[in-house]
């Protein structure tokens, strides 16, 4: 079972080459599945897969929208992953500089006004 969910998340890894999300949360999978095979099971599950792991953080992300944009780190993405995978675990999960981190933003679209500190005449050169 376990060189089984190894195989899956590997492919879906090498299948998003282009998507940072997915490599980063794919190899923590891959790392927390070699230290708990037993967990291989529920990343079997057919219609579980890291992309759609992803849009599940998305999805909360989107309602912790403050203004435009929604942030989280670490543990909590994470914990996020391994619920959608029913993955129960009680470790501990260590931030580190290698974290996913999902950051979703929009740029702000309205026109701004800016103050001229220099203003000229046609005048003053006639």
């Amino acid at each position: 079972m376990i060189q089984n969910a190894i195989a899956k998340l590997k492919t879906e890894i090498e299948q998003s080459k282009n998507n940072q999300f997915v490599q980063v949360v794919g190899e923590f999978l891959l790392d927390h599945l070699n230290k708990f095979p037993q967990d291989a099971e529920k990343i079997m599950v057919i219609d579980k897969t890291v992309a759609k792991s992803i849009d599940e953080l998305w999805r909360v992300a989107r309602g912790r929208k403050v203004g435009n944009s929604a942030g989280m780190y670490g543990e909590e993405v994470m914990a996020i992953v391994f619920k959608y995978f029913g993955i129960e675990s009680a470790v501990t999960i260590p931030v580190s500089a290698a974290a996913p981190v999902m950051k979703a933003e929009r740029p702000d679209v309205t026109t701004k006004k800016t103050t001229v500190d220099f203003d000229v005449n046609l005048d003053d050169f006639l």
